[in-house]
């Protein structure tokens, strides 16, 4: 038995865990401590899953990962999808197309697979494999100016209400998923997929 036997640390990574491009040797410690405790430690971020195969040489998470904001939950360190959610293309589509002309400081929009990605640059033609993106996306992000992010982030915040969940990974990207597919909303399906009886 651990001390920490039936707790799960589910950490964003960019600024929180992963500060100035590196995983510090004092906060692997901790996780390490943590986990040989009995206690489960893994991520939920607007990464893709994939991405998190770079880091575990550093730390190995014992539960599954979430990715793309929480459209997607997979085995760590290359394992297998355990839950795709998304947003359905069509309609996600011609709402990311209208914002990007719509707003002046709107630079692009990326739409996003599981594992891959295709940007949309405004004033450009649309590039080649648009249409063999699946029915449902991971998420979708606009792109915007630094110092009009707050404005249009409030904008598209009231025009998506109750169809799209709106956020900022970072200050100029504006990110819209289903409202089922949040970071909190899979920490809760991974804490029960782990059985885990206390969430951080």
């Amino acid at each position: 038995m651990g001390k920490f036997d039936g707790w799960l640390i589910c950490s964003d990574f960019d600024g929180t865990i992963y500060v100035d491009k590196a995983l510090s040797d004092e906060n692997c410690a901790a996780v390490r401590y943590f986990q040989e405790n009995g206690g489960k430690f893994t991520f939920a971020s607007g990464r893709f899953v994939s991405m998190f195969d770079d880091f575990c040489d550093r730390i190995v998470p014992g539960a599954p990962i979430a990715g793309l904001n929480g459209a997607v939950i997979a085995e760590p360190c290359g394992g297998r999808v355990l839950y795709r959610g998304g947003i359905e293309r069509s309609e996600a589509v011609r709402f990311a197309f209208r914002a990007l002309e719509r707003y002046e400081g709107a630079q692009n929009v990326i739409l996003y697979r599981d594992d891959s990605s295709i940007k949309v640059k405004k004033g450009e033609a649309v590039p080649p494999g648009i249409d063999d993106l699946p029915d449902m996306l991971a998420k979708i992000s606009l792109t915007v100016d630094a110092d009009e992010s707050d404005g249009i982030f409030a904008d598209m915040t009231a025009r998506a209400a109750g169809k799209y969940s709106v956020s900022r990974s970072w200050k100029r990207g504006i990110e819209f998923n289903s409202p089922s597919d949040t970071k909190g909303k899979a920490a809760l399906r991974i804490k029960e997929m782990v059985g885990a009886t206390h969430l951080v």
